[in-house]
């Protein structure tokens, strides 16, 4: 009688699957068992799984003292238990799931985008290409925002600087996805880093256009916290579920944890650094001549607005001063 045995992580995936012909086999750290676990909260003969024929169904019997066997439903093993296809066994901190061959799988599941996505993202040339493409973005942000005489020299070191921030992200991510789910897959999270660098740059300078043509200052800024936290919560959902084996649900919590701490740490530095004061918005920047979507105002029929203006304001400011007096007058009759 034939029979599938799973150890299961802490989370409850699937770490490996071993398939068993003969009718009795022991489980346990002994490398003479059957089954060898790597658990140091496992004896040396733990348990032994046996087929009983008369009664048609497979049994577990407890072997050790020291952390008994039991059944994933809390029963202890006080004398041999049968056990159903599809039930877990616990053996110390280990998980051992049994399953018959004709135990139904799942349905098998298609290939969608983001699976094809992460293969894309994982080759080493999609890494190299984006970073270029990163660097050269940065060069010429650099370029373009210098108002006095500069060497390239420092110009490419400043460029350099901005790749170390990927660069560090990969190799953060990678250590956390060798430790949780044994493979690093550095070219993943160096794409991936560098994407959102990218995708970060390029919807300021949209939104830097917004806030010079339309001069929505307020407005853009709101767009750019909510675009920024949806990218941020989006970007460590994948980086999550490349390097841990996490629930999606649990993926999904910490990936808003992290994005809204990091908002709110950032939004509190500062309100508490912050001089209070700016002389002028984030977009008040030279652009080209086709940034400019309305027509300008001549100076002289701006100077005009102006004085119509202050002097509708020194009108109103006249009668509320006298609608104050009357009232103060009524009051003192």
């Amino acid at each position: 009688m034939a029979i599938v045995l799973e150890i299961l992580n802490r989370n409850g995936r699937v770490q490996s699957t071993s398939r068993f012909d003969q009718q009795t086999l022991t489980l346990g750290r002994d490398y003479s068992n059957d089954l060898i676990l790597r658990d140091p909260h496992v004896g040396p003969q733990h348990a032994r799984l046996s087929f009983n024929e008369q009664q048609n169904h497979w049994q577990i019997e407890n072997l050790s003292v020291v952390n008994p066997a039991r059944l994933g439903s809390g029963v202890e093993l006080v004398e041999p238990q049968p056990v159903a296809s599809g039930e877990l066994i616990v053996l110390g901190q280990t998980k051992v799931r049994l399953m018959l061959p004709q135990h139904p799988v799942a349905a098998t599941k298609p290939l969608v985008a983001s699976s094809k996505l992460l293969d894309y993202l994982s080759m080493p040339p999609v890494a190299l290409l984006l970073l270029s493409a990163l660097l050269l973005l940065t060069l010429l942000d650099i370029y373009l925002e210098q108002v006095s005489l500069f060497q390239w020299q420092e110009l490419l070191l400043q460029s350099l600087l901005i790749l170390l921030i990927p660069i560090f992200w990969a190799l953060f991510w990678s250590l956390i996805g060798r430790l949780f789910a044994h493979d690093s897959r550095f070219a993943f999270h160096l794409s991936l880093g560098t994407l959102m660098l990218l995708v970060f740059h390029l919807f300021e300078l949209v939104l830097e256009y917004g806030r010079f043509m339309f001069n929505l200052d307020s407005l853009m800024d709101w767009v750019a916290l909510v675009f920024d936290a949806a990218l941020t919560i989006g970007v460590l959902v994948l980086a999550l579920t490349v390097a841990t084996q996490l629930q999606q649900k649990r993926r999904w919590l910490v990936a808003a944890g992290l994005t809204f701490s990091l908002i709110g740490v950032s939004l509190l530095y500062e309100f508490s650094e912050g001089d209070g004061y700016q002389s002028h918005g984030d977009g008040y920047l030279l652009k080209p001549p086709f940034a400019m979507v309305q027509r300008p105002v001549p100076s002289d029929q701006f100077l005009a607005e102006m004085d119509e203006l202050f002097t509708e304001l020194d009108q109103a400011a006249e009668e509320q001063r006298q609608d104050h007096n009357i009232n103060s007058d009524t009051v003192s009759f």
